[in-house]
């Protein structure tokens, strides 16, 4: 009896050791969970700071781990869930001219929702991480990650940030590290290696009454800029054009009516202050229409267009040869005459007067001149009509390139060219494309405009030689088109603000606020009625009907949406509004 008592204690003994064991377990691992067993280096800041982000002056606490933002004492922000934030600060990190937030903090798991695709799955430590946050005034929540490090595999214990934008990175074995904003995230300086800096160095008057008196003299001028890619027309799209004409109840004005295609984004293009476009076939009032290889499209098109807010219009691409001298002289004719039914107000680039020396096309926008250049890589093997009084560059014409946009940087205030490059069908940005982007921009682009590719590409910010911030967009794929493959469906246009301050007889462009917003191209059975939308205003259902006039069978409102996420960065994609 008394074997079977010690037995029966000894069970209830190990079940309580189990349990307590058990319940041990689980409390260390919520301690550590919750960060409790963090190193003993780290040093958990509480502090509160105001801030100028852009226009808007904000308050920003520290407490507790977490990062608040607030305007007018309104929270609008928080840093993220499972961040415990040591520290934090503010500046100009990106050169952008606009200061943003950078945190210090800790979290599980080294790439978060950013897994890269080498790695199967990601891990669940703890990790350190710097993360730097951009000011957005139309987004309600107002700060945008623009750039998070993976796990840093070192102890930092601080960060400072100096007038140049150089963050400094204190160890916690007292060592320091400089770190710089380069194109797209921050780099470690090499020793001795100084940073360039594309800030004014001019020396700064120091007198408030100084600052003030300067001030008074600055003028602020904010342009709205809108860019698209190809407005490629197939036979399709002016066969329907043709067709509203004809059905209309009274006299049309033309034997053709675009303006169904583009009516849908006509209200965004009225409200921008330049709008620019490819003109992927060229256009005339004169030759009749016609379909790939040789394309040949109505002006009431660019008359459409126009109508819709669009002013600044590229020819220089591949097909501007199609119809040989009769072509060039018929699309030079329409244009010299839309532009004197628009008084000027709308201007072409990419063709160049064979008698001149390269003149710069220059846009007078509310006192701010924008000079605009088109080069393309080819004309399909079509050599420049014999006779001809306005031609294309080749982009292989480097001395002539290099020349215009010094040209243009002495007698424009910003400078946009369009570039039509690449390979067809292709998202990949090639070694190649890099460097030809960042020469133009070193040589004088201030903005780069990619088309061609009939796909999405990524964008990208460049530093040039002589300090100004540059913007590359490598591909904004079709704006319109009657292609069948859902990326050849799917496009961007480049939305951006070109903040101008005026002085003297100076002005500084900077960009700002740079997006690509997304676009579709839709239609019915055999490619009826294609129009362009604003992917926002495109729905799952209408993508699922349809999906039977497509030819692509794996088109699919997520399709679009991957084809978006995969190949265009999130600092620059703006899906707001769209269904994900």
């Amino acid at each position: 009896m008394s074997r079977i008592l010690r037995h029966k204690n000894i069970i209830k003994w190990l079940l309580f050791l189990s349990a307590a064991i058990f319940v041990t377990v689980l409390l260390l691992y919520a301690l550590w969970y919750r960060g409790f067993f963090l190193p003993s280096f780290i040093t958990w800041e509480e502090k509160e700071e105001s801030c100028l982000f852009a226009s808007e002056q904000a308050d920003i606490r520290l407490s507790g781990k977490k990062v608040t933002v607030s305007l007018a004492e309104k929270p609008v922000w928080e840093s993220p869930e499972g961040a415990l934030v040591s520290d934090f600060l503010t500046g100009d990190i990106n050169h952008d001219g606009v200061n943003e937030l950078i945190l210090l903090f800790w979290r599980h798991g080294s790439f978060k929702e950013h897994l890269p695709f080498w790695i199967k799955q990601n891990d669940r430590d703890w990790s350190q991480h710097i993360g730097v946050y951009g000011w957005k005034e139309s987004y309600d929540y107002r700060l945008d990650p623009l750039w998070v490090t993976s796990a840093l595999g070192m102890e930092v214990t601080a960060l400072s940030l100096d007038e140049q934008g150089v963050l400094t990175v204190s160890h916690a074995g007292g060592e320091e590290t400089d770190w710089y904003w380069r194109t797209w995230g921050l780099m470690r300086l090499n020793e001795g290696e100084k940073p360039f800096s594309p800030r004014n160095t001019a020396e700064e008057k120091t007198s408030p009454a100084a600052r003030a008196e300067d001030d008074e003299k600055e003028e602020k001028i904010s342009i709205r800029f809108a860019a698209c890619g190809d407005n490629l027309i197939h036979e399709s799209i002016w066969k329907a054009a043709k067709e509203r004409a004809l059905s209309a109840d009274t006299e049309p004005a033309s034997l053709y009516d675009f303006s169904y295609a583009y009516e849908d984004t006509a209200d965004f293009f009225r409200q921008q202050d330049l709008c620019f476009i490819n003109m992927e076939t060229l256009v005339s009032d004169t030759l009749p229409p016609s379909d790939y290889p040789y394309f040949s499209t109505p002006g009431a098109c660019a008359e459409a267009l126009a109508a819709c807010g669009f002013n600044v219009f590229n020819l220089s691409n591949n097909h501007i040869y199609d119809q040989g001298l009769k072509g060039l002289q018929a699309t030079e004719a329409f244009w010299e005459k839309l532009s004197q039914q628009k008084k000027g107000e709308i201007l072409t680039c990419g063709l160049f007067a064979a008698t001149e020396k390269d003149p710069v096309p220059c846009f007078d926008c509310q006192g701010v001149r924008i000079a605009f250049l088109g080069y393309t890589y080819g004309t399909n093997d079509i050599e420049t009509p014999e006779g001809a009084q306005w031609s294309v560059i080749y982009l292989s014409e480097t001395d002539r390139i290099r020349k215009q946009l010094q040209k243009a940087r002495e007698q424009a205030d910003f400078v946009i060219v369009s570039c039509h490059f690449g390979t067809e069908g292709s998202h990949q940005i090639t070694d190649d494309k890099r460097s030809t982007a960042r020469t133009l921009c070193d040589w004088g682009a201030d903005l780069v405009i990619g088309t061609h590719p009939h796909v999405v590409q990524d964008a990208q910010w460049f530093q040039t030689k002589d300090g100004r911030r540059a913007l590359v967009c490598y591909s904004l794929g079709n704006f319109i088109s009657s292609m069948k493959y859902t990326a050849a469906l799917t496009g961007v246009t480049l939305s951006c603000r070109l903040d101008c301050t005026k002085k003297e007889n100076r002005c500084q462009v900077s960009i700002r606020e740079a997006r690509l917003i997304p676009t579709v191209t839709t239609y019915g059975p055999y490619y009826h009625e294609p129009r362009v939308r604003f992917l926002a205003d495109y729905s799952r259902e209408e993508a699922t009907a349809n999906r039977k006039a497509y030819r692509d069978p794996d088109y699919s409102y997520d399709r679009i949406l991957e084809i978006l996420k995969d190949h265009v960065s999130e600092e620059f994609l703006d899906l707001s509004g769209v269904e994900e």
